[in-house]
């Protein structure tokens, strides 16, 4: 009998202690990107800009009307992408860039963020869910400048 309760006591343990250890090893960011370099997000997918200990997540497409493929529109519509930008281990900054109208970029800090585009286009009596979009950004540094 203390043979199995040793058996299964020292068991509980080991899971226990795993699962201490893939809790603390979680890494909320998906992708290690470089500074003026293009690079993609889906929504729900955040980056680190490789030596900057800056982070970008794409939260979402709250409005896309630009005018389908399909049609010939006399405005090419808009389509805007919510993101949240931090750096170190200060609170998270949420703003708006747009595909068609200003702004198309934003400063933070010492950086300049721009949406390049947002894939896919929309077609005629498409509805395109959150989890389909990828925009594509690109950060700038304006130490420079």
């Amino acid at each position: 009998m203390n043979i199995i309760f040793i058996k299964y006591g020292m068991a509980i343990v080991v899971l226990l202690l795993l699962s201490t250890i893939f809790i603390g090893c979680e890494n909320p960011v998906g992708a290690l990107v470089s500074m003026n370099e293009e690079f993609n997000l889906r929504v729900g997918e955040e980056a680190s800009v490789n030596g900057e200990n800056l982070y970008i997540k794409f939260i979402s497409v709250p409005e896309d009307s630009r005018c389908p493929l399909e049609f010939r529109c006399f405005w090419s519509g808009n389509a805007e992408v919510v993101i949240s930008i931090r750096k170190d281990s200060n609170a998270a900054v949420k703003d708006s860039l747009n595909t068609h109208i200003d702004p198309r970029g934003l400063e933070f800090l010492d950086y300049k963020i721009n949406l390049i585009k947002l894939e896919p286009y929309p077609h005629r009596d498409e509805w395109i869910p959150q989890a389909n979009y990828i925009a594509t950004f690109l950060i700038e540094s304006n130490h420079d400048k």
